[in-house]
């Protein structure tokens, strides 16, 4: 009887572990995203580094959010895609932000970013 119990508590353990590792909430499924901007930039000979940052409001249950943006050229072409994640609990808002290295040339393309749709 006791290691039918252990073995049904182990079950429950993963199945419990692996739903949480699911439980990301893409933008589309009840985020809301605003605010998009670098907040610090560095640039370089040939490279670029930049902090993005995003407010975003989350409602979902999941408290783990994926934001996929894009910085985008004079002509609305997309330069560069970027993913931010980072925990917001339900109901609530939040910075979330990214240091991403791009080249310099990339980099200067870009005048706008917004939302990937």
């Amino acid at each position: 009887m006791n290691k039918q119990l252990f073995l049904l508590s182990i079950s429950l353990l993963a199945g419990f572990m692996i739903c949480g590792t699911f439980s990301n909430a893409m933008a589309a499924e009840g985020i809301v995203v605003s605010d998009i901007k670098p907040v610090y930039v560095e640039k370089g000979a040939t490279n670029v580094s930049v902090t993005m940052k995003a407010i975003v409001t989350n409602n979902t249950e999941a408290q783990n959010v994926v934001i996929e943006i894009s910085g985008l050229d004079k002509d609305g072409y997309v330069v560069e895609n970027i993913t931010l994640t980072g925990k917001v609990k339900m109901g609530k808002k939040r910075v979330v932000m990214k240091m991403v290295t791009m080249q310099k040339n990339k980099y200067e393309k870009i005048v706008s970013w917004e939302e990937k749709k």
